[in-house]
C-alpha cells in the first residue's frame, strides 16, 4: 500500500503477512538511528537469524538513507549542535529537557523521539481516565503505560462506551497538540491479555 493512503485494515494484513519484512525494518531502521553502517547491520542481521547478503544490506541501508535524509543530513547534525551548546542536554519535542552523556551522542535522535512519544502517551492516559471519570464509567487501569500501549477493564457493558472515548481523547489531544504529524489509536475490545498480546496465537488456539 501507499502510505499516503493507509488504512487500519491494510496495516493489519501487512503486519501479518510480511512479518520478515518488519523484522528487518525495526533492526535496520533502530540501528541507522544509532549511526550503524551497513556492515553492522549485515551483521546484527546474521544475529537475529535474518539472512541477507551484505550486497541487500548495503542497498537498505542506502534506502534508508534517502528516504531518511532530512532526519540523518539535516535534523541529527542540528540537535548535535543543540547538544553541545547547552552543555549536554536538548528539547525535547514538547519542549522537556532531555540529558544525553557524552558517549552517547549517537542516541540523540532516539532519546528525543522517545521522550517526546512517552510524554504524549501519559498525556493521553491522564485525559482518558479524566473523562472516564466525568462521564461515570468504572474501570481499573491493567496496564496503563506499556511503551506505546495501556489496557484498562471495565464492565462488558461499558466496553463500547469506553472505546469511543479513547477514540474522542485521540482526537482532542491531536487538537491540543497541533502538530503535523497526527496520533493514530487502534482501540480494540478483549476478553484476556492473551488476546490483548497475541491475537493470533489466542484466536487460533480457540479454534482448535
Amino acid at each position: 500500500y501507499h502510505m499516503d493512503d493507509v488504512t487500519k485494515e491494510m496495516v493489519s494484513a501487512a503486519k501479518k503477512e510480511c512479518k520478515f519484512e518488519r523484522e528487518v525494518g525495526k533492526l535496520f531502521v533502530l540501528a541507522g538511528d544509532y549511526g550503524a553502517g551497513a556492515r553492522k547491520l549485515w551483521r546484527s542481521a546474521q544475529v537475529k537469524g535474518i539472512r541477507l547478503t551484505l550486497e541487500q544490506a548495503h542497498a537498505i541501508y542506502d534506502a534508508q538513507h534517502e528516504l531518511h535524509a532530512g532526519v540523518y543530513k539535516e535534523f541529527g547534525p542540528a540537535l548535535e549542535a543543540e547538544w553541545r551548546r547547552r552543555g549536554g542536554w536538548v528539547y525535547s519535542g514538547l519542549g522537556h529537557p532531555v540529558a544525553v552523556d557524552g558517549d552517547k551522542t549517537k542516541d540523540l535522535i532516539n532519546r528525543v523521539v522517545q521522550k517526546t512519544g512517552h510524554d504524549i502517551h501519559t498525556m493521553f492516559i491522564s485525559l482518558y481516565s479524566r473523562t472516564m471519570a466525568e462521564v461515570g464509567i468504572e474501570y481499573r487501569g491493567i496496564v496503563w503505560d506499556f511503551h506505546d500501549q495501556f489496557i484498562v477493564q471495565c464492565r462488558k457493558t461499558d466496553a463500547d462506551e469506553a472505546l469511543d472515548i479513547a477514540r474522542w481523547c485521540v482526537g482532542e489531544l491531536n487538537t491540543q497538540l497541533g502538530g503535523i504529524v497526527p496520533l493514530k489509536l487502534e482501540p480494540r475490545i478483549v476478553s484476556s491479555l492473551a488476546e490483548a498480546k497475541m491475537e493470533d496465537a489466542f484466536h487460533s488456539r480457540g479454534a482448535a
